[in-house]
């Protein structure tokens, strides 16, 4: 891989700097969340309404953010409005979310990468899948040994019009840093992330505990572990 010509790295954070199992931290995110509205709904409706909204953040292409689909979505759903949850959001997020850094751990290989892009002049994004939201995203962030000031745009549902794998998410981050795709690597263990290739991004596949890369999904440029990567630059 011509590392040499890349300005801006997209960085995906879930199974790719943050070392976890997606799927169990999800299962175990939403059991936690439930909880909390269990006096306003049952666990089967607040679900059914959470995976709606999913999909339809996922299926967003714009004008609308990410948050105000989900909003849109979820509300009506669940029957009861933002303004009068916003309180059990709230506490959700500084109780019970911060519990689930368990469902993570920490790599040591992390923060050195990130701080090495940096002391080398890439453009440093984190390209983190745009479902959660901000308060949510720094939090993963931490557990990491990540911090906000570490890249130049961090993508979350407030500031997001699509979602992977729609190609809408990437040309809005190109955009964002006004950078051609030929400019830019995206590191990730998806496919969903590995499509940026199709917008003529190269890309570079670490390989997690849930990569499942689809029959039709870009060959990546390069793959390896992030030691690997770090070696690149």
């Amino acid at each position: 891989m011509e590392i040499h010509r890349i300005k801006a790295i997209l960085f995906d954070l879930d199974g790719t700097l943050l070392k976890n199992d997606m799927h169990d931290f999800m299962n175990r995110y939403y059991t936690r969340l439930t909880a909390r509205f269990a006096h306003l709904i049952s666990a089967e409706k607040f679900i059914e309404a959470m995976n709606r909204a999913a999909h339809a953040m996922v299926a967003n292409m714009g004008p609308k953010t990410n948050a105000e689909v989900f909003d849109d979505v979820f509300f009506p759903l669940v029957g009861f409005s933002r303004d009068d949850t916003a309180h059990i959001f709230e506490n959700f997020y500084r109780v019970d979310f911060p519990k689930l850094y368990r469902e993570s751990y920490f790599d040591a290989e992390t923060p050195r990468l990130i701080q090495k892009a940096g002391q080398k002049g890439f453009i440093c994004v984190l390209a983190t899948n745009p479902l959660f939201p901000e308060v949510a995203t720094h939090q993963r962030m931490a557990w990491a040994g990540l911090h906000i000031n570490d890249f130049a745009l961090v993508t979350t549902y407030e500031n997001s019009r699509a979602a992977k794998p729609n190609l809408k998410y990437y040309r809005d981050i190109l955009d964002f840093i006004d950078q051609p795709a030929e400019s830019c690597l995206m590191v990730g263990d998806q496919t969903w992330d590995m499509v940026a290739g199709e917008l003529g991004m190269q890309t570079f596949l670490v390989h997690s505990a849930t990569t499942d890369l689809k029959k039709n999904t870009p060959t990546p440029t390069a793959e390896g572990n992030l030691t690997d990567l770090c070696d690149l630059f």
